[in-house]
Parts: structure tokens; C-alpha cells; sequence
């Protein structure tokens, strides 16, 4: 240590034998004992086999007490830190790991496991991958679905672990990867997609009183809105449930198509059955029929 001030001296500590090893895995607390002790300095051997100590007088008086019962503490001390620097390390190795893809676990003992999930799982959800986004407040429902049905979905997607939604339309995912918290948030999003609908086609989506369009929303899980003097449906919702709404659209679409195409045959054969004279009911009965009256058949 060199030439000292002349207020200060030094003063050597010898370490029992039996706690050396606990010496040298607690020595970070050390300058904790001198700040009590008010010393210039308290250091351990590189060998771990002595304290040394460096201060006024009074100061080394002090601090051969506080030494003694700092020695009386040194195996739950150096207990503990073990423990913690076990479990930095797992957790320091199971980040590297999670951020591969690889699934891992490791046990820790029951009385420490609160230590490891930290307050309110601070310390899980940092060493996991987090993914959030934003939506409109008013089409957070559509993000969470009936009874949650969309983020139960999500979840359940390899390496998801949690989705929480609040109430100004934030989305956060957590997952072992971000390709998995990605994947996750690509079902959660909300996104809008158009179909052209022909004019004549569009009060029929529509339905009497709304009644078509608010079936399709409901059935979809979208937002379905006709665009203003256009003949274009605007389909907003996650990604799946667009999907959805774009195939009933166009099942509705096809069913009409199909209904005219039969009221058209329908028409024409109506009339080729005039031309002959005979009198024609299509809705007789249960469904399409011929009504001959009086004419016979000649054969």
C-alpha cells in the first residue's frame, strides 16, 4: 500500500481457515464493513487468508468488532450469494437460450422461487420477448373476440405464453421468441381489407333494415360498412376473422347470383309454356309444378 497518510495505520486480520472459501465469495461486501467502520480501505488477500485493513485508530478498534461478527455471518453470507449468482447465471443462460428458440428448465428450491418470478412476474416477462401494438379503443373487442376467443387462439400458439390487452387499445405479447410474439401480433391485428360489390348487388348484401350485413358481421366478427357513394364493402378485423367475412361475402354474393340465374330459367321456361298453352303455377305445392287442367295427353 505504500507510504501511508500519517493519521493512518494498517492493521492485518487473519481469516479462520474454515471460512476462507465464504471470505472470498462474499468479499463485494467488504466495503460495506469499512464504510460502518469509517475505514480508509478494508481489502481480502488474493489468497483469501487475511483482511486487511487501513484507517485511523479509532477506526481499526472499531473494526476489529465489526470483523468478528461479520465472521460470525459469513456462511449464511456467502450461502446466499451462491444461491444468487447460481441463479444469475440460469437466468443469464436461459436468456441466451430463449433468445435461440430452445426450451430449457432448471429448478430452483421452493423458498427462492419468488426471487426468480420477481413482483408481479417482473423478472419472468424481462427475460421473455415482448411484442405490443396499438389499436383503436372502440375495436379492441373485435381484437379480443367473443369470450376472448381471438386471444385464446393466439395464445395457444407455440411459445406464447401471455397476451394482455388494456383499456386504450394496447396489445402485449409475450413469448419465447420474436418470431413467436410476431406471429402472435400478425392474428391480433387489426386490418382492413375492400371487396367490390356490383351496384346491383349491394342492396342485397346490405338486406332489408341492415339485416344481411349486420348477420355477416356477426357471423365474421368484422366491421362491415359500405363505403359512401361507392360500391365498395369495407371488411375490418384480425386477420383470420377478414378472411372469414371476404368468404361469407362471397357465399352471399354466389347465392344471389344463383337466385337469378334460376329466376331466369324459371322465366323462360314460364313462357315457353304459355306459347304451348299450357297453364303454368310455379309455386304450386311445395315447389315448382305444372298445372295441365283439361289437356290430355295424346301420347
Amino acid at each position: 500500500y505504500g507510504n501511508l497518510p500519517a493519521q493512518f495505520e494498517k492493521r492485518i486480520f487473519h481469516v479462520p481457515p474454515k471460512l476462507e472459501k465464504d471470505m472470498l465469495l462474499t468479499q463485494d461486501s467488504l466495503p460495506k464493513v469499512a464504510k460502518v467502520a469509517q475505514l480508509f480501505a478494508l481489502n481480502l488477500s488474493p489468497d483469501g487468508k487475511q483482511l486487511v485493513a487501513l484507517g485511523a485508530p479509532r477506526s481499526l478498534e472499531t473494526v476489529e468488532t465489526l470483523i468478528n461478527m461479520h465472521y460470525g455471518r459469513l456462511p449464511q453470507l456467502a450461502k446466499m450469494s451462491s444461491w444468487a449468482n447460481n441463479l444469475q447465471h440460469q437466468v443469464s443462460d436461459y436468456n441466451e437460450t430463449l433468445s435461440k428458440g430452445i426450451q430449457v428448465s432448471f429448478k430452483v428450491d421452493q423458498d427462492l422461487l419468488g426471487m426468480v418470478i420477481g413482483s408481479k412476474g417482473a423478472n419472468i416477462k424481462r427475460a421473455q420477448i415482448q411484442v405490443s401494438f396499438k389499436v383503436d379503443q372502440d375495436l379492441l373487442g373485435m381484437v379480443i373476440g367473443s369470450k376472448g376467443a381471438n386471444i385464446k387462439r393466439a395464445q395457444a400458439l407455440q411459445g406464447v405464453s401471455r397476451i394482455d390487452t388494456r383499456k386504450d387499445g394496447t396489445v402485449m405479447v409475450w413469448a419465447e421468441t420474436k418470431q413467436q410474439a410476431e406471429r402472435a401480433r400478425e392474428m391480433l391485428e387489426i386490418v382492413t381489407e375492400v371487396a367490390n360489390v356490383a351496384e346491383n348487388e349491394i342492396g342485397f348484401i346490405i338486406g332489408k333494415g341492415g339485416r344481411q350485413i349486420n348477420e355477416l358481421e356477426k357471423l365474421s366478427g368484422c366491421r362491415i360498412t359500405k363505403e359512401r357513394d361507392s360500391p365498395v364493402i369495407s371488411i375490418a378485423g384480425v386477420r383470420g376473422n377478414v378472411n372469414k367475412a371476404k368468404a361469407l361475402l362471397q357465399y352471399t354474393l354466389e347465392t344471389l347470383r344463383e337466385q337469378r340465374e334460376k329466376e331466369r330459367v324459371i322465366s323462360e321456361l314460364t313462357g315457353e309454356l304459355r306459347n304451348l298453352g299450357l297453364p303454368y303455377d310455379p309455386f304450386q305445392g311445395e315447389g315448382y309444378g305444372l298445372r295441365f287442367g283439361g289437356v290430355q295427353n295424346r301420347g
